[in-house]
């Protein structure tokens, strides 16, 4: 951060040596740190545990609807910088909908399914049940209040979209809004 401000005053100085240096020492020191990263949810080993599932097709296999008219969020995904905090403020502005402003709703499905080492076509449904539940959980918890039964739920994570599978099984009538930079 000290070498992002830095680089961001000598800039202003225009002393752009300089500041390309500052902001190059900068992200040397995150890249140093980035390896507690790679054991996480979004590390390496998640996205070779995700182009496995992917390869596998195992998602044509489950419902493709949710158990008795339950409601579905919407996940606003995409790549970062690409619009989804406009998007999601602007779609915030309709009196029925909520928006989450980037928390990690799933992170239980992610750590079950990253830890238990099972493929999701062999989840029960019971425990696809019981991670909804958690799920919805989260929401109110993050809302800090109990949904409405109204209510649409705009859950925005870019990174979310390295989950679609996931989302998919858990939600598969859920509305995905995949934002792309033009």
């Amino acid at each position: 951060i000290a070498y992002a401000k830095l680089g961001k005053q000598l800039d202003l100085q225009e002393d752009y040596s300089e500041a390309w240096a500052a902001f190059a020492s900068g992200n040397q020191l995150i890249l140093g740190t980035a390896s507690n990263v790679a054991p996480s949810v979004y590390g390496v080993n998640h996205i070779a545990w995700l182009q496995n599932h992917f390869a596998r097709n195992t998602w044509r296999k489950w419902p493709s609807k949710m158990p008795g008219g339950a409601p579905t969020p919407v996940f606003l995904v995409g790549f970062p910088r690409s619009g989804t905090t406009l998007l999601e403020r602007m779609l915030s502005m309709h009196p029925r909908v909520s928006q989450l402003d980037e928390k990690e709703t799933l992170r239980e499905a992610l750590h079950l399914a990253a830890s238990e080492g099972k493929e999701l076509d062999q989840w029960q449904d019971q425990r696809v049940s019981q991670l909804r539940q958690g799920y919805w959980q989260n929401v109110d918890r993050y809302l800090g209040r109990k949904r409405r039964a109204d209510e649409v739920v705009i859950d925005k994570l870019p990174l979310n979209s390295l989950h679609l599978e996931l989302i998919y099984r858990l939600f598969p009538q859920a509305t995905i809004l995949f934002a792309v930079r033009d």
